[in-house]
């Protein structure tokens, strides 16, 4: 029986060895912890962010914090909804609330983005560079735990992270074909009406 991580194990093992550590988690998640683990890693991004925030106004500054917290738990839970629909189009067998555990804890590496943010008021490049890295960091930690939450392969898991933003570009771009159409046809149609109104 594998043994159950505590927060500290959590967070390490998620850093640095974070296969064996997905594998773990995937068979006792702990929800909870990985929700406060995200929420405190959002938290002190805010906390960076708040100097130069509060120079428009502290007010602005605490509701940007708040409405940051809110809208980041937003947009990680719906992320995760398509990304299940996705891996159970693919034939994917797993519980959405393993994937949003692994999900909240794959974001870790965003912990990073506070130093950045220092860092970056002197040398942007390195911060850009730094940011680039952390992306790439978040999708592999992501990719893994939709692989060990699923029982995918690697190449599957991508597709089942890659589907759901390629669903919402391909109906962005049938609505502006559709647009497209409708400007044209109204554009067409009122040449008709002026043809008509002439005689």
């Amino acid at each position: 029986m594998e043994k159950r991580l505590d927060t500290m194990g959590i967070i390490y093992g998620v850093l640095f060895s974070p296969v064996d550590t997905m594998k773990n988690l995937v068979n006792r998640p702990p929800l909870g912890i990985a929700l406060v683990i995200f929420l405190i890693t959002n938290a002190i991004a805010a906390a960076v962010s708040y100097p130069a925030l509060s120079q428009v106004s502290a007010e602005f500054a605490r509701v940007s914090a708040v409405a940051g917290a809110v809208l980041g738990v937003l947009f990680m839970a719906l992320g995760v909804s398509l990304v299940h629909l996705s891996a159970e189009l693919l034939g994917g067998q797993g519980r959405v609330t393993v994937l949003l555990c692994v999900m909240l804890l794959a974001s870790l590496p965003e912990v990073f983005t506070a130093p950045l943010l220092v860092v970056g008021r002197a040398m942007p490049v390195l911060s850009l560079v730094g940011s680039v890295g952390l992306s790439i960091w978040v999708l592999v930690l992501s990719v893994i735990g939709i692989r060990e939450a699923y029982g995918f392969s690697t190449g599957r898991a991508v597709l089942a992270w890659l589907l759901p933003g390629l669903f919402v570009f391909a109906g962005f771009v049938i609505l502006v074909v559709l647009l497209g159409v409708l400007v044209a046809d109204s554009a067409v149609l009122e040449e008709i009406l002026q043809g008509l109104s002439e005689f």
